[in-house]
């Protein structure tokens, strides 16, 4: 009897399974699969190119009594890149085609997609340093192991109006989800939760949000800029500007990443404008400019906007000339960042790459808004079958507000 060979679709879509299952942050955002990038649309010539924009949700202001008050719209939009190739090298004979496909996948798939996942979801986690919003007392090298943490997030989140419809998920490390199943282990829970806990090591559903442990939770070193109390805002700044003025001790770093407030300059509810009575939260989004002696310039997000006739107002007012700028966290103290957020905070849009012709063989296939492609060929001067599985993708934090990152212990 003549042995069957595994297809080219058996093949690919076994390490497409294997692929998604082993995302962790990246299967809980929202991922899309873009069909203006199908195709080959990624890499043929004439097609799009590498970018694509995201309309974001409109904002409105209301009006009060009978008379027609029309407004403007105004789009808002992200531009989403989609340039990061992945691939994992490897081969296999004629004759290894002719295994089960759980053999296969078992003696080649399962290492080659576990390290592809992983790249994919550790790429993905570095957007939490896009994220503005935070909890937490910078305690260096402590993890956010208490209720109080993730409550005070899920907090947070309400003030920004980020649904609570089942797609708030917390994703952190080892060391938070130890110490948090430790101390969360016979509150609130039936005996048959407590048993999964005990029985798995993971903290499951609790508190408004779905606990999921990564390895690629990450540190964030923060800059070298020294005491808060030593920076404050230099001048008069801009409305709708994303550019900060601060001045401060001079030769010092402000990194991507860094965050801090600024005295009596509060967050808005994005739905009602209305103050929300926290402080607001920026982000440095790119490294500070040292302009002359003390004074710096801190590319920001969010854009400072104030103005209450403008519907993406996020502060209730400018920061003001000389308020205290203060920083999160002592200088280039290390901390892990632990996120809580709303799925549509942060998107993973991979695209098809073309499939060549004149190959052994060649596919490709999308599952779960993965696209994904494999390709085998013959090299004749070393007598192998050499293979590659190739991913493209782009990942971004396209909506901050929706999430919140977890700082350490919180008392």
């Amino acid at each position: 009897m003549s042995n069957t060979l595994l297809s080219p679709t058996a093949i690919t879509r076994e390490a497409l399974r294997l692929l998604v299952n082993n995302l962790v942050f990246a299967r809980s955002i929202n991922r899309q699969y873009d069909n203006q990038f199908a195709n080959s649309g990624a890499t043929m010539s004439g097609k799009i190119g590498p970018s694509l924009r995201i309309r974001m949700p409109n904002r409105y202001l209301v009006s009060t009594g009978a008379a027609l008050q029309l407004q403007d719209t105004t789009e808002q939009y992200q531009t989403f890149t989609v340039s990061t190739r992945k691939q994992v090298a490897l081969y296999f004979t004629a004759e290894d085609l002719t295994l089960t496909i759980d053999e296969f996948a078992k003696r080649y798939l399962e290492t080659a997609t576990a390290q592809l996942a992983n790249q994919i979801d550790y790429d993905a986690l570095q957007c939490a340093v896009s994220v503005y919003n935070n909890v937490g007392t910078y305690a260096a090298g402590v993890p956010a192991g208490g209720s109080k943490a993730f409550l005070n997030a899920g907090a947070l989140l309400d003030c920004f109006g980020v649904p609570r419809d089942g797609k708030r998920v917390a994703v952190v490390g080892p060391d938070t989800q130890a110490a948090l199943v430790e101390a969360l282990k016979g509150l609130f829970q039936s005996s048959a939760k407590i048993s999964e806990q005990y029985e798995s090591g993971e903290m499951g559903t609790g508190l408004g949000f779905k606990f999921k442990m990564d390895q690629n939770v990450g540190n964030f070193t923060v800059g070298t800029r020294v005491a808060s109390a030593d920076y404050t805002v230099d001048g008069t700044q801009t409305e709708g500007a994303s550019v900060i003025l601060i001045t401060g001790t001079t030769g010092k770093t402000i990194k991507a990443g860094d965050r801090f407030t600024v005295a009596d300059t509060y967050s808005v509810n994005p739905m009602n404008r209305q103050k929300t009575g926290k402080l607001a939260w920026f982000v440095a989004t790119a490294a500070a400019t040292e302009v002359t002696g003390t004074h710096y310039s801190v590319p920001i997000a969010p854009a400072m906007i104030a103005s209450t006739s403008n519907p993406y107002q996020t502060i209730d007012l400018l920061p003001a000339n000389g308020k205290a700028v203060v920083f999160a966290g002592t200088a280039a103290g290390n901390y892990p960042l632990d996120i809580a957020f709303h799925q549509d905070a942060f998107s993973l849009v991979t695209a098809d790459l073309e499939v060549p012709n004149g190959v052994d063989f060649a596919k490709r296939e999308v599952v779960d808004g993965i696209s994904l492609r494999i390709v085998r060929d013959y090299d004749i001067n070393n007598d192998s079958f050499p293979c590659r599985i190739d991913v493209l993708y782009g990942v971004k934090c396209i909506r901050p507000e929706l999430a919140c990152i977890l700082i350490g212990n919180v008392a």
